[in-house]
């Protein structure tokens, strides 16, 4: 794995990896370092709050990951990533 790369890796990971079969593949859940801001005007009720969280959410993922996407979505094709699952 190139060094550039492996600071931005777990330890658990980059172990995983070092010691996994050439033909086997290793199963990650990455988390982006930038996540989205929960918060909800005090006195909301739950419906509407619980709404703008999820909506907030699904922004946040969508914007971090539209870089991610196409390059995982490569790598699958090829046959190098196995189950991608976005959240």
């Amino acid at each position: 794995m190139p060094r550039r790369q492996r600071g931005k890796l777990g330890a658990q990971v980059c172990d995983a990896l070092a010691s996994v079969e050439p033909d086997k593949k290793v199963a990650v859940v990455v988390t982006l370092r930038e996540q989205a801001n929960l918060e909800t005007p005090p006195g909301l009720a739950r419906a509407p709050r619980l709404e703008r969280v999820i909506r907030a959410l699904q922004a946040q993922a969508e914007a971090s990951q539209r870089s991610l996407r196409p390059l995982l979505n490569s790598l699958r094709a090829n046959g190098q990533v196995g189950q991608l699952t976005y959240f």
